[in-house]
This record gives structure tokens, sequence and C-alpha cells, in this order.
């Protein structure tokens, strides 16, 4: 059986390294190749930064990643492919379901869940502090 080849995944597109070099991913569990994986270099680091920098922020400077709706959806979705993420961290790291689903999946789930709640909070600090500066000066 042939081994897959994975890929950056960066602004959208599945890309390979610049270099073409690669390592093993190999199953902490027995050891068996799971496939081979592109090294990233200088330029694939650099072009995934670039992509996330403007993904992060639209063109009036707000940033629209960290929406309620959007992080709830994202939490909704970690729900609806739980057994898929959870079989996909036991593969990768070799850790038993039960720790995999608790402490990984899980945990970015709630992360998401309560990430608007987050933002809010920290940006009612920002603008408390922001006013408080500006009542000194």
């Amino acid at each position: 059986m042939l081994s897959p080849t994975f890929a950056h995944f960066i602004n959208n597109k599945f890309i390979g390294s610049r270099s073409g070099r690669q390592f093993e991913k190999r199953s902490p569990v027995d050891g068996s190749l799971i496939g081979m994986v592109p090294e990233a270099g200088d330029s694939e680091v650099d072009a995934a930064v670039e992509a996330a920098q403007a993904a992060l922020l639209a063109p009036g400077g707000d940033c629209h990643c960290l929406s309620a709706p959007a992080c709830w959806n994202v939490a909704a979705e970690i729900d609806r492919r739980a057994d898929e993420f959870i079989d996909a961290e036991v593969h990768d790291t070799g850790k038993p379901r039960a720790l995999a689903s608790h402490l990984d999946i899980r945990a970015v789930r709630r992360t998401f869940g309560r990430l608007p709640i987050w933002s809010e909070c920290a940006d009612g600090m920002l603008r408390d502090a922001d006013s408080r500066r500006r009542e000194r000066h």
C-alpha cells in the first residue's frame, strides 16, 4: 500500500516545499509509515505568516476571525466531527482515546465556544485602559 504524501495548507492552497525535501511521519503506536511530509523552509513559513496576518485583518482593520458566530460555528463543527478529530489525534500521537478526547479535542471545542466571551472581556478592558490613559493626559 502506498503511503500518502501530505502538503502544507497555505493561503487556501495545498503546496509542497520549495526545496522538495520531505520527512517520514511514522505512527507512534507501531512505527508504521503514515506518509511523507514536506519540510517547511523560510519561504513556506513566511508565506504562512503573511496569509495568517492577511486573514486576521479585514480591510477596515477589524478582526473578524473572533466574531461570536464564527467561533460558535467552529465549535459546532468540532462537535459534529469529534470522532474524526479524536481518531486523527490518537493516530498521530498514540494517546489513549479517552485522553485525546477530553484533553485535546473537547478542550479545543470549549476554547472556541468561549472565545467570543474572552474577546468581549479583552475588548472592554482595552477600552477601559484607553479611557484611563486619555484621562491622565
